[in-house]
């Protein structure tokens, strides 16, 4: 079993390859079964992208946030008697 696919770091890559391998089911390059043993390798990489988006947006929100906190403690401190 050989199938050439495309690039699987990006979700659009990894829309493309899971589109490849349904098109060669569906002209019978690959059966149904060799087909289905290529979807946990892409199913792993979408989790991986989509650990690495999460955890860049948890670290751009913690940098909010710690750059917010500072300036709400200087208000609560100025409006503080």
């Amino acid at each position: 079993m050989e199938i050439e696919l495309p690039e699987t770091s990006t979700v659009e890559g990894i829309n493309q390859a899971l589109d490849r391998i349904i098109q060669a089911m569906g002209k019978g390059e690959l059966s149904p079964a060799e087909g289905q043993s290529f979807v946990p390798v892409i199913e792993t990489r979408r989790k991986a992208i989509e650990t690495g988006d999460m955890m860049e947006r948890l670290r751009r929100q913690g940098a909010v946030e710690q750059a917010v906190t500072p300036a709400k403690q200087t208000q609560s401190k100025k409006t503080a008697p």
